[in-house]
């Protein structure tokens, strides 16, 4: 049993191991079938042995090399061009029977090449047989009707034979072929199953990341918050207006940090904060802190995709530097105050561009005091630069900011 059974192949493959055993399979089925053929017509005078005794040579010879090699590609590309060779001369030199079985010869040795070599030689011994049958209807058809013998007693036994055996080999070739569907359709289903529970278990995790996350920046808000708490009792022991004032300014530094992991915390996702709602926010809280009475229409334009978590306190704090004193330095004298805020991408990767102006009327003194160092620091961690421009308009500042990468 050993001389019928596939010996095993290094590859695990499906697909590699079904072309491998489709291979050997008929090797060992065109050895037998065609030896029976050739010893059932051996004594019929009018048949030709040749065709099917080099055949079963092709056969044997693709059997010992597949048992020794393991390796098929070559192999089916040797027996699909000497089958194509021996059916071509079928066709041409014998002139003088119906042929009948040769078409599905083609057909058997099509499917074969289709299945074992894939598309392109699949698609090329296509063209040449139907070259060949081209070629014979041009050039021999018509000598072949007028050659025609008639049937002997063998030849219709031969016929039926010869057709059970093409049939056979095209059943196996389409049982494999379904079978190798079912399989991939099979794993498909099976990977799919396997990826739909991995997202489940990664949508898990992520959701209670997230909560762990929301938690964490809910906790540091509250701490945030403490520490306010804590420094605005230790300012109601500082005697001096200026030393008041200072300590507030610190203060006001601490919330607008607080605010952002509140914001964050409030967020349905935790990779998109929403700068021009913060912006919102922070104004109205430094508004409400700094007590100023006067209405101040603040217009902000936002049109950047993503801002990264890295960037976000710098620039919170560079925004609360910059409001805070437009509040409190340019708004005394101002009828309508009114502050701009533009940011928009950069055409340099990863930069950004913030425009912020306020059309207040400044002291130089408050001019000369804006915070500059502080503002100064903040670009500076953001990789930047900004210029300074102010005249009877109001002031203008112009930031060229990089979005840090987490």
């Amino acid at each position: 049993m050993k001389l019928f059974t596939p010996p095993p192949i290094d590859s695990n493959d499906f697909y590699e191991q079904s072309k491998f055993k489709l291979a050997w399979n008929l090797c060992i089925a065109s050895i037998i079938l065609l030896s029976v053929l050739t010893f059932v017509n051996i004594w019929d005078k009018n048949y030709w042995h040749l065709p099917n005794l080099i055949a079963i040579a092709i056969s044997i010879f693709g059997y010992y090399v597949l048992r020794i090699t393991r390796k098929y590609f070559y192999i089916c590309l040797f027996s699909v061009i000497g089958f194509f060779i021996i059916i071509s001369i079928i066709l041409f030199r014998i002139n003088y029977v119906v042929h009948i079985t040769t078409p599905l010869w083609m057909i058997m040795n099509i499917l074969f090449a289709f299945f074992t070599l894939e598309k392109k030689w699949g698609i090329t011994i296509l063209s040449a047989h139907f070259l060949v049958l081209f070629i014979f209807f041009q050039l021999d058809f018509k000598k072949n009707i007028e050659n025609l013998t008639p049937l002997s007693n063998y030849d219709i036994p031969n016929y039926i034979m010869e057709c059970l055996i093409i049939a056979s080999g095209i059943t196996y070739l389409l049982i494999q072929f379904i079978r190798t569907n079912n399989f991939a359709a099979n794993q498909l289903k099976e990977a799919n199953q396997v990826l739909i529970e991995q997202n489940k278990v990664i949508s898990h995790q992520n959701m209670e990341k997230e909560i762990m996350l929301k938690e964490i920046h809910h906790r540091v808000k509250n701490n945030l918050q403490v520490i306010t708490s804590l420094l605005r009792l230790q300012s109601y022991e500082i005697e001096g207006n200026h030393q008041t004032i200072v300590f507030n300014d610190a203060i006001n530094r601490v919330k607008s940090i607080a605010l952002i992991h509140e914001k964050i915390y409030q967020s349905d996702s935790l990779s998109k904060f929403d700068i021009e709602n913060y912006l919102q926010s922070l104004s109205s809280e430094l508004i409400e802190t700094l007590s100023f009475e006067k209405a101040i229409e603040i217009d902000t334009s936002i049109k950047i995709s993503t801002l990264n978590s890295k960037s976000i306190v710098p620039l919170s704090l560079l925004f609360n530097e910059l409001i805070s004193n437009s509040i409190k330095h340019a708004f005394i004298n101002t009828k309508n105050a009114q502050i701009n805020i533009s940011i928009k991408e950069d055409s340099s990767p990863h930069y950004f561009t913030l425009t912020y102006f306020d059309n207040g009327n400044w002291k130089a003194n408050d001019l000369k005091s804006f915070g500059k160092e502080l503002i100064s620091a903040m670009v500076e961690q953001l990789e930047g630069n900004f210029e300074f421009k102010h005249n009877e308009k109001g002031t203008y500042y112009y930031f060229k900011l990089k979005n840090l990468e987490d």
